[in-house]
């Protein structure tokens, strides 16, 4: 944790998940400008209704506490982060702002809008669409990002979604957009959960908009799925980081009598396996856990995880949610139970899978991609 001394206030800051001399910082120069920006403009006034949308670590609302907030993100680490960051200051629980889910909508008649630009533009795409009902004219929207995590098509997607838009000067390699609803302004509705077929699998396949691959299957899910016939026998199986429910949906096939369980930290990927899991076995009960990797999933003794980790967290590239997801697996699963993993293979998780269980086998591999398996 590092101490935040922003515009408002200074405060302490973790990174969820926790993880022992992390040199990443838990805010940036967008959440800074932010927070000037606000203090420029004589804002927040005492009554304000304040809407933060993907405030990633808490950072805009421990600056704003005390304030009426909602935290509109798409998660949940996101939302761990924040009542945490509160409990380390020691902030008044009651000021602790209501947390929104991607899928659910916020309270509206907002007066101030903060944004942090998402990595997914599609998730921007949908909550702009939603932020129409919920703002006025007059309602004020900043959004900010980093210069180099700011594309032309993001500023233009507030132009054409909300209204007349301009941008700040870069500063400390930051950008705010500012933007106002215009009403007369006519707006396709939104285009998601978008819907596919997948012929390799035979699969109908739906997408909310912050799922990764939504148009097509991912290539390492793919190549994974092309292993199934291998995969041990199991009656409890989990599918860590599930994103759209692929791989727990086809282990289901393969494993008819075995109980299934989703977890991902993404409220639109837990959202999305829903929903293509009663598609696909309508009159089986599956189990969906939102949760940072296994911590709050609580999942008894699995036989197998199956795990397609992704390799960033919001823009930060690294291997520690992997990390995290193959330590927790390993203290999660039965004796004799198998972590199986695809992966890029120049990442090397063989070296951490090896580490971690004492063996590691290639199931298989081609140029690009490696399924290994490692058994507790």
């Amino acid at each position: 944790m590092e101490s935040f001394n922003s515009a408002f206030s200074e405060y302490l800051l973790a990174r969820i998940p926790l993880i022992p001399n992390d040199t990443l910082r838990a805010w940036d120069a967008a959440d800074e400008l932010l927070l000037s920006q606000l203090q420029e403009q004589n804002l927040p006034t005492a009554n304000s209704k304040i809407l933060l949308i993907n405030d990633n670590f808490g950072a805009l609302a421990c600056a704003l506490q005390g304030h009426t907030l909602q935290s509109w993100s798409d998660s949940y680490i996101a939302h761990l982060a924040l009542q945490h960051n509160f409990k380390l200051n020691n902030f008044d629980a009651d000021s602790l702002p209501q947390n929104i889910p991607s899928t659910a909508t916020p309270q509206g008649d907002i007066d101030i809008v903060l944004i942090k630009v998402p990595k997914t533009l599609a998730l921007l795409e949908e909550q702009l669409i939603q932020l129409r009902a919920l703002i006025r004219p007059d309602s004020i929207i900043i959004a900010g990002a980093m210069v180099k995590h700011l594309p032309g098509s993001a500023i233009q997607m507030f132009e054409d979604i909300l209204g007349p838009t301009h941008t700040s000067l870069a500063r400390k390699k930051a950008r705010l957009i500012f933007t106002q609803l215009d009403t007369d302004k006519v707006v396709a509705p939104t285009a998601y959960p978008h819907s596919y077929f997948e012929e390799d699998i035979q699969l109908q396949l739906s997408n909310h908009a912050n799922v990764f691959s939504k148009d097509k299957l991912d290539i390492g899910a793919r190549f994974m799925l092309q292993q199934f016939n291998q995969l041990p026998p199991a009656t409890k199986v989990v599918d860590l980081g599930c994103g759209n429910g692929v791989l727990g949906i086809l282990a289901q096939r393969q494993l008819p009598e075995a109980e299934i369980h989703f977890v991902d930290e993404s409220y639109m990927a837990i959202a999305s396996a829903q929903e293509n899991y009663r598609v696909e076995h309508p009159n089986t009960q599956a189990f969906f856990h939102t949760s940072d990797s296994l911590n709050q999933a609580q999942i008894e003794s699995p036989d197998l995880i199956i795990c397609n980790p992704p390799f960033h967290q919001q823009h930060t590239v690294g291997d520690q949610v992997a990390w995290t997801m193959l330590h927790q697996g390993y203290a999660a699963l039965n004796t004799g139970g198998s972590f199986w993993l695809v992966g890029n293979r120049h990442l090397g998780y063989h070296v951490k899978m090896k580490k971690l269980f004492g063996n590691c086998t290639s199931v298989a591999g081609d140029k690009k991609f490696v399924v290994l398996s490692s058994i507790k």
